[in-house]
């Protein structure tokens, strides 16, 4: 499937927001710090100002292939959501095997 056909996707407001950068070009990809139903969650610092922590949540593009609307909920939230005390949303990238979204580090421990 090539990408144009992949990224279907019905909101205007996606358009440019992917990468096909590699995200280890961008991104000192760290530790492992969360794991979830769809994907895991690391610790991020970007090449460029590495002393800003970021976290990474990757989501294997396998899982996306058979639900799309879970790719364009997922981006619909972190879209809406740019509020300082609630998480936000800087980048998503995309390669052969994941989706990785790029978020801001929240500390402190879990949220439910």
């Amino acid at each position: 499937m090539s990408r144009s056909q992949y990224f279907n996707l019905q909101n205007e407001n996606f358009s440019g927001k992917i990468s096909y950068e590699d995200i280890n070009d961008v991104y000192y990809v760290g530790k492992e710090i969360g794991a979830g139903r769809y994907g895991i969650v690391r610790l991020v610092a970007k090449r460029s100002y590495d002393s800003k922590r970021f976290a990474l949540k990757s989501i294997p593009r396998e899982r996306i292939n058979t639900d799309i609307k879970m790719l364009e909920r997922e981006l619909e939230i972190l879209l809406m959501t740019d509020h300082p005390n609630i998480i936000n949303f800087h980048e998503i990238y995309m390669d052969e095997y994941y989706f990785h979204f790029v978020t801001s580090m929240c500390e402190g421990g879990e949220l439910f």
